[in-house]
């Protein structure tokens, strides 16, 4: 988030809380947003196609991205600079976000009489808790915004395990299992919107390996040295393999150089995961909660952690016992993770490795159906 909340922001919210008390709602208004206001990804994207197609509720998509506004110009979606959209949002039954209320308003958070239900972008893996600051108007700012945290009439889940998690985040108990809306898009291609699978030429490949890392506080990534690059395009070469890198949005890092590789492309990072996911055979990746939704489709994953200590000192502390909860493989050099693609089927299935991971799928998910949209849906209308 931006550091840069001064006083007219708050005295801004303060004038949004009195009006949502005074302006009545319309309970057949739904609004939609994603990436604070950026993007149009993760769970709120599946919910809001999903009640286009399937609900008679009057639904809108907030964004401030003006190519998003193109691309849903025969959909409803609104900017979130105008005035419309001010008072759609005090109109609105329902709230959908998958980070904060930013995500569907130019402002940090709503705190008033407002319906939220939040989906959120991942189960934690890393702490996501809010720091204090030096800027007093940003400590008020964490303030409101862990009220709005409490605030959340739902919150959505996928299982006892990932809910407890997001308890003790949010510091609210209005937690549902409904798995992720996002995660219907594997058992139900219709779904995909980006064609990844014809725009990147997919069909010629035995099999496409997805690296998708998270981002470091540091802005330091550095996983491949140049001569293992390589190593890998001719591997991926020989074996008529893809290789795809996809950077976190938040990555910052300058010192990726991947460039001019016949079988390794470094994706834009506007790409969307999930349907990049869709199309992917083996996910390497390393803090990144993407794991968490690659894993229902029961594919193999690799956990590359070559700064394991690095990141924890200086980046994230985690909510999991990373070597101890999660199955694996864990590797820490270039050299093991070539051989493990080496291997891929040897030690994929692998007898007591496939049981540990089907265990630790079922403790993640509840459900794997394809249905966590109608779910939701289903929760809404119930309580009314």
């Amino acid at each position: 988030m931006n550091d840069k909340i001064g006083f007219f922001d708050i005295i801004l919210q303060i004038i949004l809380i009195i009006l949502s008390y005074l302006i009545p709602k319309n309970n057949n208004l739904l609004i939609f947003g994603s990436g604070n206001g950026k993007s149009f990804k993760g769970n709120t994207k599946y919910l809001y196609l999903y009640g286009l197609k399937n609900t008679d509720y009057s639904i809108y998509f907030l964004t401030k991205n003006k190519e998003i506004i193109s691309i849903l110009k025969n959909k409803k979606v609104l900017n979130i600079y105008s005035i419309k959209a001010f008072f759609t949002i005090l109109r609105a039954k329902y709230i959908f976000i998958e980070q904060s209320t930013k995500d569907i308003s130019y402002m940090g958070f709503l705190v008033g009489n407002f319906s939220i239900v939040q989906t959120w972008h991942g189960i934690p893996l890393k702490n996501i808790e809010l720091p204090d600051s030096k800027n007093i108007f940003r400590n008020i700012f964490n303030f409101l915004l862990k009220k709005e945290f409490r605030s959340y009439n739902f919150l959505i889940g996928t299982s006892n395990f990932t809910n407890n998690i997001f308890k003790k985040v949010f510091n609210n108990q209005n937690i549902f299992i409904t798995g992720y809306p996002r995660n219907d898009i594997f058992f139900n291609k219709n779904l995909l919107l980006d064609d990844i699978y014809n725009k990147l030429n997919l069909s010629g490949y035995k099999k496409i390996i997805t690296y998708a890392p998270t981002f470091r506080d540091t802005g330091d990534l550095k996983p491949f040295s140049q001569d293992f690059l390589d190593k890998l395009n001719t591997f991926c070469i020989e074996n008529n393999y893809l290789f795809l890198l996809k950077l976190h949005p938040f990555d910052k890092s300058k010192n990726l150089s991947i460039n001019n590789f016949k079988n390794i492309i470094n994706l834009d990072k506007t790409t969307d995961l999930q349907e990049l996911l869709v199309n992917t055979d083996i996910l390497i990746t390393d803090y990144s909660s993407v794991f968490f939704d690659f894993m229902i489709t029961k594919k193999p994953i690799i956990y590359y952690s070559f700064d394991y200590n690095f990141y924890i000192k200086n980046c994230r502390d985690m909510y999991f016992d990373y070597y101890k909860d999660i199955p694996g493989p864990f590797i820490k050099s270039e050299d093991e993770l070539l051989e493990l693609l080496e291997n891929i089927n040897i030690w994929f299935n692998d007898k007591d490795y496939k049981n540990k991971y089907l265990s630790f799928i079922d403790k993640i998910h509840k459900y794997q159906d394809g249905n966590s949209s109608k779910r939701v849906f289903n929760l809404i209308i119930n309580n009314k």
